[in-house]
């Protein structure tokens, strides 16, 4: 008999509840969308930007390529181009922003 009592109370609770968890769902939902707008936009100047290191190291490599018989010290310049294209490559492979959705995220270490 005190279950049925409750009974109103306990549907009024749950009911509150239940709005509560829709609220807490559509913020969650709306802050997961801003992020992947920030995460796009970041991914997209950094995209920009690697890019066009890119392409300033390949000019710059085919350069030094040419230059190599006439100039000493080529070597130096094109091993620190090579040094930089891997460090980039290693930052854009580490970093979860620069990820692309087409591009797998590394493995994680357990």
């Amino acid at each position: 008999m005190t279950e049925l009592k409750a009974l109103p109370q306990t549907l009024a609770e749950f009911r509150e509840a239940v709005a509560n968890f829709r609220v807490v769902a559509n913020r969650l939902a709306e802050s997961t969308e801003g992020i992947e707008r920030i995460r796009e936009f970041y991914a997209a100047g950094s995209h920009d930007a690697t890019r066009r290191l890119e392409e300033a190291m390949t000019a710059l490599q085919r350069r030094a390529s040419a230059a190599k018989a006439a100039l000493p010290g080529t070597e130096i310049v094109q091993a620190a181009m090579d040094e930089l294209g891997r460090a980039v490559s290693a930052m854009q492979d580490l970093n979860p922003f620069w990820r692309t959705p087409g591009r797998p995220d590394p493995p994680q270490p357990r």
